[in-house]
């Protein structure tokens, strides 16, 4: 038969007997704690965990610092002629820069192939 419910279902390391039984916990996990290899593995998970924790704290700033950056965005004036050339400024200049990125000639090939005779030629 199977559970009905969730409190049927018992997970190994939650165990309810107690005390908790030594000799199966150190079979369960026999890691030498001195071992070089180990002592990396374990400072690469405490160094992820840091770095996961100092995200968080950083994320939980992040929304005081978007929102003065969306009401600055939104006091500007759009209408105004001064941002209106400079946006036509900028955009020139990109035009420009494509422009001259597509009639960019080709590459030639460098001088000394220019006069080589192949053999495939000749035959």
């Amino acid at each position: 038969m199977g559970c009905e419910n969730s409190k049927d279902v018992v997970h190994p390391m939650n165990r309810t007997t107690y005390p908790p039984r030594l000799e199966e916990d150190a079979e369960m996990f026999d890691i030498d704690l001195n071992d070089p290899e180990v002592q990396k593995a374990a400072a690469k998970i405490q160094a992820g965990f840091r770095g996961h924790k100092t995200r968080k704290e950083i994320n939980r700033e992040k929304p005081e610092a978007n929102k003065a950056e969306a009401d600055e965005i939104a006091d500007i004036d759009l209408t105004d002629p001064e941002l209106a050339n400079a946006a036509l400024k900028i955009q020139a200049g990109f035009r420009g820069h494509i422009a001259r990125k597509q009639n960019k000639p080709t590459e030639e090939l460098p001088s000394k192939m220019t006069g080589l005779n192949m053999k495939d030629d000749a035959a």
